[in-house]
């Protein structure tokens, strides 16, 4: 494993990690005027207030597990998920903010418990919440938008790119292969842990397979197969395509040669990490991909 691949990994992962995002945003509302940074922190106000309300006795349990988060990042990740679309189901924007800050418990209960804090929140005035209708859920809107340069950082920054280097070896079912993270559940699930045993060597032989781009591929443009009847839908798929082109390059000019990360559901079915490349995605993705190492097959 060269040192160089791992030293490049490792600023990519700091680039693309979380807290990296979060310190961008509330950059940007440090930036903002001063009604915004107002009701910034009216939101987390909100927040400290319903996590410290009088509750019936399942809802307290629930509130206790809150409290272990500290509010300014609920309220930065809160930021980060509205403010980043133009509307959108509450129960979406609920299950990215319970995963982004490390809500445990029950997947459902943990969704409520958000969906709840993202409510009490509206009072900030940063955004709105409709109410459900017959053919609709709950949804949500926001009033401010982020800096157009800290949008483009957000979407070029979404999702981690394949690994430079070979992931680290898996040894046990609370481990990664990224360089700067050593915990990470190989089991999909927020609440499908376990330590029972999985096949830890299935695992590593597939985050060892080294892969390239097909550069054939990526020069052809990307169609989408949904409809895009909207003026939302449109920007939304093309701002995916730039911050997907950005990634090919990045792949590219660091020498074509990239390894994937893999986990499991409960099942035991195997599942490709990534998103802007992978060997699941839609048959865009999967056309894009070739063996880095290639061996010419010929009839006997």
């Amino acid at each position: 494993m060269s040192i160089v691949d791992v030293l490049e990994q490792s600023l990519v992962e700091d680039m693309y990690s979380r807290k990296e995002i979060r310190a961008r945003v509330i950059a940007d509302i440090g930036r903002s005027d001063k009604e915004f940074v107002r009701k910034y922190k009216k939101l987390v106000r909100k927040i400290v207030e319903f996590a410290n309300g009088n509750y019936y006795d399942s809802k307290m349990k629930r509130m206790f597990k809150l409290k272990q988060i500290q509010p300014d990042k609920i309220a930065s990740e809160i930021v980060i998920s509205i403010m980043t679309i133009d509307s959108a189901p509450i129960q979406g924007i609920a299950g990215q903010i319970v995963n982004n800050i490390g809500l445990k418990g029950d997947i459902f209960e943990c969704i409520r418990t958000v969906a709840e804090v993202i409510y009490a929140g509206r009072k900030s005035k940063l955004y709105k919440v409709y109410a459900a209708s017959e053919d609709e859920c709950m949804h949500i809107e926001s009033k401010y938008n982020l800096d157009e340069e800290t949008l483009q950082f957000i979407n070029r920054t979404k999702y981690l790119p394949p690994m430079l280097c070979k992931p680290m070896r898996i040894t046990h079912n609370n481990s990664c292969g990224y360089i700067n993270q050593s915990k990470e559940s190989l089991i999909l699930g927020s609440s499908n842990y376990h330590d029972k045993e999985i096949n830890l060597d299935v695992i590593n032989k597939m985050n060892g397979v080294e892969y390239a781009l097909d550069e054939r591929i990526i020069s052809l443009p990307e169609v989408s197969k949904k409809p895009l009847d909207t003026l939302d839908k449109k920007k939304s798929f093309n701002d995916r395509v730039i911050a997907s082109k950005s990634v090919y390059k990045e792949l590219i000019d660091k020498g074509n040669k990239f390894y994937f990360t893999h986990r499991i559901d409960k099942r035991g079915r195997y599942y490709c990490q990534g998103y802007d490349v992978s060997y699941q995605g839609n048959s865009y993705r999967k056309a894009m991909l070739m063996l880095h190492k290639q061996e010419l097959i010929t009839g006997v």
